[in-house]
């Protein structure tokens, strides 16, 4: 979501990281020379999901003008992979849509810098009553990586804490240098044009989702961050190739797979699942009456996190039940 990334991002202001890019190798097409056997039945469980590839979609019903709906990849590299067709859809759009607004971004951002007690937790339970010893030992790796002692990192609210450490430091860092992940590229794209900005969501509503889950599933989460920093930017190139690469749906199966293989224990399967309910699914249908007005008067482009798109619930099966066409671009 880009507003955590936009906190994950102010905070980051305040640390001397150096300059880095990731440069993680991709784990699936890894995994498709040594075990095709285990890739193509994960392919094969992803290509059942509802819309489960493309990334850029036209929304269209007789006696409208076209829409166009483009999944994005909440980070900057993300920039290169864009289809011109979508950076013409949106330079002649009517109005473009995002999950909030610049303006809301901004505000979000005064908040942190004017009340730093915004992102902590004074009633958090210290980790070390939370996970085993060695879990306390990677997950402190895991924020030191990131300049973040752990007497610090432990009473920040979970939504920062989940932020930070979903992401590779060497992501990060690139947050820090200014580089701006392609949400906001897009929207600043279309403000510059003149092309009016609406959000389907404010910057609270969106932690929400966050805020709901419980203490157990915010703590598997961060104890699978932790075990997984050795590859985590392995994990990252693979999410980021897979989704340049259109295949949305893939991205969830392989990380469902390879927290089955590296850490079955916490059982992350159930976790995400509960967590994409109130990310992708509660919010989208908190969206539909805010985008379906908006989509009835044509002409409008809409850029939301690609795996919003995916599945029943996704927003493209949401738009095909209220009676649109669509039809897959890129």
């Amino acid at each position: 979501m880009r507003a955590l990334i936009a906190a994950v991002g102010l905070l980051l202001v305040f640390t001397g990281w150096a300059q880095a890019r990731c440069a993680g190798k991709d784990l699936f097409a890894e995994l498709s020379r040594t075990e095709p056997a285990v890739a193509e039945k994960l392919v094969a469980a992803a290509d059942s999901v509802a819309n489960g590839s493309g990334r850029f979609w036209r929304i269209e019903k007789a006696g409208i003008p076209a829409s166009y709906l483009f999944g994005t990849f909440h980070v900057s590299d993300a920039v290169h992979g864009v289809p011109d067709a979508a950076w013409a859809a949106l330079d002649q759009s009517r109005i473009a849509i995002f999950e909030v607004t610049l303006d809301d971004e901004q505000a979000l951002q005064q908040r942190m810098t004017n009340d730093p007690n915004f992102m902590m937790d004074p009633n958090a339970p210290p980790f070390a009553e939370r996970m085993s010893p060695e879990d306390l030992a990677q997950v402190a790796r895991a924020f030191e990586a990131r300049d973040i002692d752990m007497s610090v990192a432990e009473r920040l609210q979970p939504w920062m804490q989940i932020s930070l450490v979903t992401f590779p430091p060497c992501q990060l860092r690139e947050v820090e240098r200014g580089k701006e992940m392609l949400d906001v590229i897009l929207a600043k794209r279309a403000v510059a044009a003149g092309i009016p900005e609406m959000g389907l969501e404010n910057s609270a509503e969106a932690l929400e989702s966050l805020s709901r889950m419980s203490r157990e599933d915010q703590t598997r989460l961060i104890i699978a961050a932790g075990r997984s920093s050795p590859f985590e930017e392995d994990l990252f190139s693979t999410n980021l190739a897979l989704y340049t690469a259109g295949r949305i749906a893939l991205i969830e199966r392989f990380n469902d797979w390879i927290a089955e293989r590296h850490m079955p224990d916490l059982n992350l399967r159930e976790v995400n699942k509960r967590l994409l309910e109130s990310l992708l699914d509660g919010r989208n249908a908190q969206w539909m009456p805010r985008l379906l007005p908006e989509i009835e008067k044509g002409n409008a482009f809409v850029a939301v996190g690609a795996l919003h798109l995916v599945g029943e619930a996704g927003l493209v099966a949401a738009l095909e039940r209220a009676g649109f066409k669509a039809t897959r671009l890129d």
